[in-house]
């Protein structure tokens, strides 16, 4: 039975790509009024990412591949390379042109496109259980989360990188501003994180604890400051960092 995994919309909107765990991507050009089936197969999607501008779009699959679309999803092209093998791939994420795309696997390493997706790398992070990626605008910022593990950091396109948290846990998800300044982590079924310099090590505090009866969906920052998470329940909470929920 397939659920729905993961969701990503352009600047504007209007161009939406949503994915099935088990099922297919689906791709809406009014603001989610209707949705288009743009694959002919099941397969566990696991996340999504879209462009400012809604013309490049990647997904990746949990024992599968990652694939690619340049035409607003009309046309998907499976990943070639480093990303050419069986994995399970658990995060996708891109600056806000799609220039930059980075990829984690679990477990597995980070990859990284600085041409549009034609060429990818594996990047100097250590190997993990990487659940979650987020990056700035630019993707000169951006944070990876392990389940479980710690959080790691970089501060120059994922050149280099530094462990950011100072414990192990079991990371859910990461969120950034588009400036890079505000990062959110969340504790899969426990505690919420925030960062407002950057997500450097020493900057991060408990904002709130879930309860774990609810499962968390997803988390995303959205204006810089204001934090929203979506349960499974349906329910969506949405805050600003400064204040509480």
């Amino acid at each position: 039975m397939s659920e729905w995994r993961t969701v990503a919309s352009d600047s504007s909107g209007d161009n939406i790509v949503a994915a099935q765990y088990g099922g297919q991507i689906f791709i809406s050009t009014d603001q989610g009024m209707s949705w288009l089936k743009k694959t002919t197969a099941s397969s566990l999607w696991n996340s999504v990412a879209i462009s400012r501008n809604g013309l490049v779009m990647v997904a990746v699959q949990k024992s599968g591949f990652c694939y690619i679309s340049s035409n607003s999803g009309n046309a998907w092209s499976k990943l070639s390379g480093p990303l050419s093998i069986l994995n399970n791939y658990t995060a996708t994420i891109m600056d806000s042109t799609g220039l930059n795309i980075f990829i984690a696997a679990q477990p597995g390493y980070i990859y990284r496109s600085i041409d549009n997706g034609y060429t990818f790398d594996q990047l100097s992070a250590q190997r993990g259980n990487w659940s979650s990626l987020a990056c700035s605008s630019q993707g000169k910022y951006i944070v990876a989360a392990q389940n479980p593990g710690n959080i790691s950091l970089s501060t120059n396109n994922g050149n280099s990188w530094i462990v950011s948290s100072s414990s192990s846990n079991n990371w859910f998800a990461v969120s950034m501003s588009t400036s890079g300044q505000y990062v959110t982590a969340v504790v899969n079924g426990g505690e919420i994180y925030h960062s407002s310099n950057f997500g450097k090590s020493n900057s991060w505090y408990c904002y709130y604890y879930l309860n774990n009866i609810l499962i968390l969906i997803s988390t995303s920052i959205i204006l810089g400051s204001l934090l929203q998470l979506v349960l499974s329940t349906g329910k969506v909470l949405l805050t600003r960092i400064t204040d509480n929920l």
